[in-house]
């Protein structure tokens, strides 16, 4: 298997992660604001599908992470993770419908320079 393939893994395991999670913070309820509450809220938490799931693809991510720094210096590999942010970003926009400002496209648009001039190197 190509190594650049666990770079992949993590990013999209982690990304899928994040979706996961935001679509499963409305059934968590609210947060305690009593620490008698928390018992009951992290047992909501740990029973959670989407939570579990969520935990479980970041999991996925963690090992191919392990993987990919088996064969890629840290210094590497890890600036391809700030590609997790850009498409989380994009996920947010487009599956969450939430407003992006010119500034945060300017500043994604850095990013992916960023990695691009990384990769070259």
């Amino acid at each position: 298997m190509p190594p650049f393939i666990y770079l992949v893994g993590t990013i999209l395991f982690t990304v899928i992660a994040q979706i996961i999670m935001k679509w499963a913070v409305p059934s968590f309820g609210p947060l305690p604001e009593s620490a008698s509450k928390l018992l009951p809220f992290f047992f909501r938490l740990i029973t959670n599908i989407y939570f579990v799931s969520a935990l479980f693809s970041a999991l996925l991510g963690s090992f191919c992470w392990v993987f990919a720094l088996n064969k890629y210096a840290l210094s590497f590999g890890y600036p391809f993770m700030s590609l997790s942010f850009v498409l989380v970003f994009l996920a947010s926009h487009f599956i969450f419908g939430e407003s992006i400002s010119m500034l945060r496209w300017v500043g994604m648009g850095t990013v992916i320079l960023g990695v691009f001039l990384i990769s070259r190197s």
